[in-house]
């Protein structure tokens, strides 16, 4: 099979500086990974704690969307933050997909080789990032301590018809689509600070968003059947994990996060405001329930 290695393929909007200015001394930098693939990476100053956060976005996102969350940990702890390989400013690993597994290691794999050398890890994954998350710390190559799934992917294989048709049309053509219709675009509600809904309305409109990414995206949420999921494996979770989920989330609704949580050997599940992105909507409440967790835990 031959593959294309696609470094960074664009710079930050206007938005995105600004978020980046806010997050000084944290530091944005790309550094090539593995087998040559090019990550943006976020990353805030040294400071002594027991483990280090790791944050990985959703499908359509970077890693300044965490800024909230960055901003609040950076005191506390070193924290790092990935733009997914496709996403972002990442380069991705393109050439033809060997179907989904091959698909969610082209997502992990960089992800991975980055973590590898951080030492004691409590992974925070949304979406798809989740996913990424999760199989990461079933692969058991980097030294992970605990779990935060946000709105995870990858834990049933049910993919709800509202999700698997905005998944699979892309928020990058819906966003584009809403612009030419003359729409509000859908980025700018949902988010409690407001830089961060136009921030990601900036993502999905860049010329290259997602591009790269689609096709090993489009082969974890296929157009009919079962979405690739861990479901089975939940059990081999060996590190306590905390479910983050909205009441009302229509992309993977509540009861996947329920069953998961009775699957789990060591999970809690916290409910946090409505929709498949409370780290946006409810930013200071997601805070206070991971600094919970990660105080009860010992981490």
């Amino acid at each position: 099979m031959s593959l294309t290695i696609h470094t960074v393929v664009s710079r930050p909007g206007p938005v995105e500086r600004r978020v980046l200015e806010r997050l000084s001394p944290t530091t944005s930098e790309v550094r090539r990974i593995g087998a040559g693939v090019a990550l943006r990476v976020l990353e805030t100053p040294q400071v002594a704690a027991p483990t280090r956060l790791a944050l990985v976005h959703g499908r359509g996102h970077a890693a300044t969307l965490w800024e909230p969350i960055l901003r609040a940990f950076a005191p506390e702890r070193r924290v790092v933050a990935p733009d997914l390989p496709g996403f972002g400013h990442s380069g991705f690993l393109d050439g033809p997909v060997g179907g989904p597994e091959d698909a969610l290691d082209r997502f992990v794999a960089p992800i991975e080789d980055l973590l590898a050398a951080e030492g004691p890890i409590v992974l925070v994954g949304h979406s798809l990032g989740g996913l990424v998350s999760l199989e990461i710390a079933l692969r058991r190559r980097v030294d992970v301590r605990g779990l935060v799934l946000v709105a995870s992917m990858g834990l049933s294989p049910y993919v709800s018809p509202t999700a698997r048709a905005y998944l699979r049309f892309g928020p990058e053509r819906a966003a584009r689509l809403n612009r030419f219709l003359g729409r509000a675009p859908r980025g700018l509600t949902g988010a409690a600070v407001p830089e961060l809904g136009q921030l990601r309305v900036e993502l999905h409109l860049a010329r290259h968003a997602a591009k790269l990414a689609k096709p090993a995206f489009d082969a974890l949420v296929p157009i009919a059947g079962d979405g690739l999921n861990r479901r089975d494996r939940l059990g081999e979770v060996r590190v306590p994990t905390l479910l983050v989920w909205g009441s009302n989330d229509e992309a993977f609704p509540l009861p996947i996060a329920m069953d998961a949580e009775t699957r789990l050997a060591d999970a809690e599940l916290a409910v946090i405001g409505e929709g498949h992105t409370p780290h946006l909507a409810e930013p200071d409440a997601v805070i206070d329930r991971l600094r919970a967790f990660l105080s009860a835990r010992g981490l």
